[in-house]
């Protein structure tokens, strides 16, 4: 899912079941694993691994190990 004011740069591949909020920009050529979040605003410019929550400028994992909708304990 895609927020409102979305950047996302050529060459960038979103996994299934990621979020990416509102105000989210994606550099060139990233990959974005499934079930992750983007926060708003953020600005990914590296790639992001499969279940993580990111935010920031630039965005930095600030948690893991999600799985199909479900937070699990570290």
């Amino acid at each position: 899912v895609v927020g409102p004011g979305v950047i996302i740069g050529g060459e960038t591949t979103i996994g299934e079941n990621t979020y990416l909020a509102i105000g989210t920009s994606v550099k060139n050529a990233i990959n974005v694993g499934s079930w992750c979040i983007a926060a708003m605003n953020s600005a990914i410019i590296h790639d992001v691994d499969c279940g993580k929550i990111v935010a920031g400028i630039p965005a930095k994992v600030i948690k893991d190990n999600i799985e199909h909708g479900v937070f699990k304990k570290n």
